[in-house]
């Protein structure tokens, strides 16, 4: 009987440990998503806030104009966000604007994100942008600018994909402010698409591979017992 307890205890300490590895390295406390744009003299302006997931998506068309801005935050480690312009008329001018910002405190004190992203068409303003800062000190942990022009790639030597590792305190709070822009004063159509993810750190994936084996054998023993 002493045995089969101690094996019960191995098992629910372990599931417990389980939850904490498997959790991502942040705890959202707000998320707010933004889109907002113009088509000449059509005009959107649209905000979000949740604190736990959402999105936010607007989309226009006037006959001879499409253009639209979307958001998309799964509420746990991942945010992504698009802008697109396309006219086929040479004298329009169009603009899509995408925003996410995420307050959050990490569950860890080494903070990985990684950033992917695309550019395409021939949009004559193209970029990502991103700044993640702490709010209880505003320190501006880091801050940056990928601009795409189409037929030169990404410009000024920011390229995508892009991982970021900042050091972190566990009491306090930071924000992630992203956000991509597409312009249009020509025919021709253009978009921007910006991804991050909040990557576990390594250790947790060792711990991780390490456990669910181990979980798995205490469940055979305990199913003998």
């Amino acid at each position: 009987m002493g045995k089969l307890i101690l094996k019960c205890f191995c098992l629910f300490a372990v599931i417990g440990n389980l939850n904490t590895t498997f959790g991502w390295p942040i705890e959202i406390i707000s998320q707010e998503y933004h889109v907002w744009g113009y088509v000449s003299d059509q005009s959107y302006d649209i905000i979000s806030s949740t604190p736990v997931s959402g999105s936010c998506s607007a989309y226009v068309y006037n006959g001879w104009i499409t253009e639209s801005s979307s958001t998309l935050g799964s509420g746990t480690n991942f945010i992504s966000l698009n802008s697109s312009s396309n006219s086929s008329d040479p004298w329009t001018i169009t603009q899509a604007n995408a925003e996410a910002i995420y307050v959050f405190k990490p569950t860890t004190d080494s903070l990985q994100i990684q950033f992917t992203g695309q550019g395409t068409g021939h949009a004559t303003e193209n970029w990502g942008y991103f700044t993640l800062e702490n709010i209880d000190t505003s320190m501006v942990l880091d801050s940056r600018q990928w601009a795409y022009e189409p037929g030169y790639g990404w410009m000024g030597g920011n390229v995508l994909p892009y991982t970021g590792v900042y050091d972190v305190l566990l009491d306090e709070q930071y924000r992630l402010i992203m956000g991509v822009n597409g312009a249009l004063n020509d025919w021709r159509g253009g978009d921007m698409h910006l991804d991050a993810a909040f990557i576990p750190e390594p250790a947790s994936i060792i711990l991780a591979c390490i456990a669910v084996p181990l979980v798995l054998k205490i469940k055979e023993i305990y199913k003998k017992a």
